[in-house]
Order: structure tokens, then sequence, then C-alpha cells
């Protein structure tokens, strides 16, 4: 392939970094401020804490603080991303779920398929004979 292909692939891949570094700031803050906001906020409306939803939410923080690094690191564990998504989709929200996923899929997975394919063109042009 071209080079202006590969100035593409580097170009996606920096704006997915920046994405997933910014991501796993917010997951990580989120789930820091959650675990310390989050009973607080509920004692003052005088409700019970739900302790279920509670867990769910730290846990899908971290979970997508754990994708978003792993995605820094180029592994296929940045599948982790997704995790709010799902829970999404099992709550009933299904275009919240569908607009989540497909931005992460957009931002994360577009750069690694160009990749693969520019790899796979460079094979054909050049084959270990």
């Amino acid at each position: 392939m071209p080079k202006a292909a590969s100035r593409v692939t580097k170009g996606l891949f920096w704006l997915s970094d920046a994405c997933a570094w910014t991501l796993l700031c917010l997951a990580i803050s989120s789930a820091f401020l959650y675990a310390g906001a989050g009973p607080l906020l509920y004692a003052m409306d005088h409700e019970p804490v739900p302790w279920a939803e509670f867990a769910v939410t730290l846990i899908a923080c971290l979970l997508v603080a754990k994708g978003a690094f792993e995605h820094t690191r180029r592994r296929v564990g940045s599948l982790w991303v997704l995790a709010p998504g799902v829970i999404a989709l099992f709550s009933g929200v299904y275009l919240a779920a569908a607009a989540y996923v497909g931005f992460c899929l957009l931002v994360f997975w577009v750069p690694r398929l160009l990749a693969f394919l520019e790899s796979q063109s460079q094979d054909m042009e050049d084959p270990i004979a």
C-alpha cells in the first residue's frame, strides 16, 4: 500500500490511543468517585444502597479502564471497553448500547482492521519465496 494509507492508519491509531487514555482516566476517576460518593448520595435521600447495582457499576468502570489500558498496549483485551454497552443492552437501553458499541468499534477497531489489511496487502506484494 502507498504511504498515504500508512499515514491514515497511524493517524487513526493516534486518535484511538488518545480516546483510550481519556477513557482510562474517566473510568478510573468515575470508579473512585462512585465508590466514595455513591453510598452517600443514597444516604442523603434516605434510601438503602442497592449493592448489586453498585457492584455492577464499579465492575463495569474497572473493566472499561482495563480494556482501555489493554488497547494502548495493542492487546485483544480491549474488548472489555464494550462492558457498559453490554450492560446497557441487557438493561433494555438499546439505542444507548448501540451508540456506545458503535463508537467503540469505530474508534478502537477500525485502525486495527486497516493495519491488518495493510499487512495483508504487503504480504501479497512481497511474498517470501
